[in-house]
């Protein structure tokens, strides 16, 4: 009896022991398994990450050169490249009328609509889409500032027609034009003075059909409108215009827009 009951435990040792080793087998083989699938996955990431660019083609025109080059399609698209071009590199957006010379002409301007399209223009480059870079990015604020300063003065020039106190709304138009502002809101003998002081440098710089002009106007009986378009026109707007921070045009920026690209060549016709 008692080597029956010896004989049992010892089976079911040896049981227990074979067991215990191939749960330990097959845990070892998971974990193997779970290494090689992590190396693997290792492996692809890299690979992904290492991959080349996706490179496309793009021709672009600059003055009397056309240029084409290879761009990196996973960081920029041609819509973005269109927009760089069309917006901060060619210059397109809106412009100040043209320059008022007849008293007459005021009646005609449409504020309402001069107003709308400079908002228009505004609302379409601050939704465009450009090159994300920071250089691209720092021009496209730079543009929307130049509009906007041009849109403010545009409708205050307008404005000054009907209520030249408008003029002292301005910090630079009533600080650094202040010779101009001052003589359109006093109007009179002051808006004479400096309508002549005008022409008289015209004349200093060999422009005798400005002083012509100006002593036909002078003796004219609606002479007054005549000081206001001039010190408007010539005076004032010259000066107030140069407060505007202009982006210059593509010869100020082709060298960034060119870097974007790799194998660029170029083609310019002869002059």
């Amino acid at each position: 009896m008692k080597n029956l009951l010896f004989l049992i435990s010892l089976i079911a040792f040896v049981a227990c022991n074979t067991n215990q080793q191939g749960e330990m087998e097959d845990k070892q083989e998971v974990s193997s398994i779970n290494a090689t699938v992590a190396v693997e996955q290792s492996v692809k990431t890299e690979a992904i990450e290492n991959l080349p660019p996706k490179l496309k083609k793009y021709t672009w025109q600059f003055g009397m050169c056309e240029y084409q080059g290879s761009y990196d399609a996973s960081k920029y698209t041609e819509k973005q490249l269109n927009n760089t071009i069309r917006w901060l590199l060619n210059g397109e957006g809106a412009s100040k009328p043209s320059s008022i010379f007849n008293i007459g002409d005021v009646a005609k301007i449409d504020r309402e609509a001069i107003d709308t399209e400079f908002k228009q223009i505004v609302q379409t480059i601050s939704d465009a889409e450009i090159v994300n870079t920071p250089y691209f990015k720092q021009l496209k604020q730079k543009k929307l500032e130049e509009i906007k300063r041009l849109h403010l003065l545009t409708l205050m020039e307008i404005d000054a027609y009907k209520n030249p106190a408008v003029l002292n709304n301005d910090s630079y138009s009533k600080n650094s034009c202040s010779k101009y502002t001052n003589a359109l809101i006093e109007g009179g003998a002051m808006l004479l003075a400096v309508w002549k002081e005008m022409a008289e440098k015209s004349k200093e710089e060999g422009n005798t059909s400005a002083w012509e002009r100006y002593l036909n106007e002078f003796n004219a009986t609606n002479k007054m409108d005549y000081a206001r378009i001039h010190v408007t026109t010539f005076g004032w707007w010259n000066c107030v215009n140069e407060s505007i921070e202009r982006v210059d045009g593509y010869l100020a920026h082709d060298n960034q827009f060119i870097k974007l690209f790799s194998d660029v060549k170029k083609i310019c016709e002869e002059p």
